[in-house]
């Protein structure tokens, strides 16, 4: 294949990929409309989800955010009962970080709305092909990790 034909492939993928991913941001955007929760929060709450909890530096990285940013995003979900903070019982300077009861009702809300809506568009897609699909995007996650040096099959 000539690298004209390559490039204008990758650039047709790459302007695809951007547009999926800013109707996607857009749809969420608006299912996050009303809630009074952020797309920032909403990411929080997702990984606080899968991870139960987890302290403030961990927090940090996972979102990439500095420390201060993520200090007020922390305490501005506080306030809205969203996340709440526990001591280490074994080491009373570490602090943890967990999704409230309510914080959990309205992360379910949310995961439902979301659902109806990509329910909608992946549709007329058939399960063979959402898995394939999904097959390539972990090829696509592999070569980004690859990237910052975190996977050598790409």
């Amino acid at each position: 294949m000539c690298n004209i034909l390559k490039y204008n492939i990758d650039m047709e993928i790459y302007s695809k990929f951007k547009e999926v991913a800013k109707r996607l941001h857009s749809m969420q955007e608006e299912v996050l409309t009303g809630t009074n929760i952020d797309c920032n929060e909403y990411k929080l709450m997702n990984i606080l989800d899968i991870e139960d909890k987890l302290n403030q530096k961990c927090l940090s990285d996972f979102c990439s955010v500095d420390k201060s940013s993520m200090s007020r995003l922390i305490d501005k979900m506080v306030t809205q009962n969203l996340v709440e903070r526990t001591t280490d019982e074994n080491d009373r300077r570490t602090t943890y970080i967990s999704l409230s009861k309510f914080g959990k009702k309205n992360l379910t809300k949310i995961r439902d709305r979301i659902s109806k809506i990509m329910e909608k568009y992946f549709n007329p897609i058939s399960d063979q092909d959402k898995k394939i699909f999904i097959e390539l995007l972990n090829k696509i996650l592999n070569c980004t990790d690859k990237r910052k040096g975190e996977n050598k099959e790409c």
